[in-house]
């Protein structure tokens, strides 16, 4: 534990961050969670920790949930477009992610840990680790391929309840686009076989 605790102290007194520094951070997170056995009170921070030392997730439990509400927030806004709440499919494939979440999520296990909360406070910091994760994860997906048959067939009535099975979601990733982070979104459709979505991925100025 205490070593665990001085690594993460290491990273957060560093001035300048890289890639080995984001990815180090996030993993000495997740053995924290690991070791104090809160993985479910910390389902976000256990899904990116994971995410970014693997070049695919089929088996998570939080990927799982993922794909759910991405299927759930595409077929809202395929209903209702023209809503306020739905009318922006960026934002809710970016809130599906919770991506944003993961900022409260750091926030409140470093200080329950007596750690500094610096990198969470200035989001100009933040949003450049957010970068870096980003880059980092680009390429590696979250697939439905390595689920369970009960798992699959969840995800697959979510959008055949709403009259929609072509946008069961079976992946997601981020991937670049020059310098600009973007996400993806795969499904299987019953007649095209395969959709391909994509969108930028737009943060808020500050959700501190």
């Amino acid at each position: 534990m205490k070593k665990i605790i001085k690594s993460i102290e290491k990273c957060l007194s560093l001035s300048q961050w890289h890639f080995s520094t984001c990815k180090a951070f996030f993993t000495y997170l997740r053995e924290l969670i690991e070791h104090e056995g809160q993985k479910h009170s910390y389902p976000t921070i256990n899904l990116y920790s994971t995410w970014i030392v693997h070049p695919e997730i089929d088996r998570s439990p939080e990927g799982f949930e993922l794909l759910k509400r991405l299927t759930e927030s595409i077929c809202d806004h395929n209903s209702n477009p023209k809503s306020v709440e739905d009318g922006d499919i960026h934002k809710r494939i970016i809130n599906s992610s919770h991506i944003i979440l993961l900022r409260d999520e750091v926030r409140d296990l470093l200080c329950s840990n007596g750690l500094s909360t610096h990198i969470t406070s200035d989001y100009g910091v933040w949003k450049g680790i957010l970068g870096q994760l980003l880059d980092d994860l680009a390429g590696k997906t979250i697939k439905m391929a390595g689920m369970s048959k009960k798992k699959k067939q969840e995800i697959q009535d979510i959008a055949q309840n709403r009259g929609q099975p072509e946008w069961a979601v079976t992946g997601f990733g981020f991937f670049a686009d020059g310098t600009s982070p973007m996400w993806e979104i795969f499904t299987n459709d019953p007649k095209m076989e395969f959709i391909r979505l994509i969108g930028p991925v737009t943060l808020p100025k500050d959700n501190a």
